[in-house]
């Protein structure tokens, strides 16, 4: 398979896996065909990785329980939680929250985020309007930010942590892989990225 079809099959199975996380038909089939999505994504991102890349932290293989997808191997844990608690968590794992620093990585992350909301590792808890990653660097505008219009706006002066949003159409649309800072306070999911 040439790596252009490579990448058309696995944005098709990425949107499937978002259209069946948001299913409410057949609960009990859902996870095991997400399971099996998820797999067959890990599949394709293996065979498609890159034999050669200049961030020496790329990865093309995870341990159990991981999906390998732009380089990084990620988690999305199963409840939502509140952010210091999702940090927890993640840690527990021997993960962080996950750091994405180029748009492949957003799209990794909103694919597998299932179509849920879930908890990136960035947060301007520190100083307002300097996002830090949990991997320890700051946040850079060259680094594939995928701010929603109007985001960051630190909204009542209590959004310090950053999500990436599900898809919504209306007033306010959000695209898939956007993000938007949120109060530490509120419960989604962890995603979590080795390091």
């Amino acid at each position: 398979m040439a790596a252009s079809s490579g990448c058309w099959c696995l944005a098709v199975l990425l949107s499937s896996l978002r259209t069946v996380s948001s299913s409410t038909a057949e609960p009990e089939t859902t996870p095991i065909f997400r399971d099996e999505l998820q797999r067959i994504i890990a599949d394709v991102v293996q065979t498609h990785c890159p034999s050669q890349q200049q961030d020496p932290l790329w990865r093309c293989s995870c341990p159990s329980g991981y999906i390998p997808c732009g380089g990084r191997c990620y988690a999305r844990l199963h409840r939502p939680v509140e952010y210091a608690q999702a940090e927890r968590e993640c840690s527990l794992l021997g993960a962080h929250l996950a750091v994405p620093r180029s748009r492949q990585q957003s799209l990794c992350v909103a694919g597998l985020a299932g179509y849920e909301h879930v908890w990136l590792g960035i947060t301007d808890r520190d100083e307002e309007g300097f996002f830090q990653g949990a991997d320890g660097r700051p946040i850079t505008g060259n680094e594939g930010q995928v701010w929603s219009p109007g985001q960051p706006d630190n909204a009542r002066g209590v959004e310090h942590c950053v999500s990436s949003w599900k898809v919504r159409g209306g007033d306010s649309p959000v695209r898939f892989g956007e993000w938007n800072d949120y109060p530490c306070s509120i419960q989604l999911y962890p995603m979590c990225q080795l390091p």
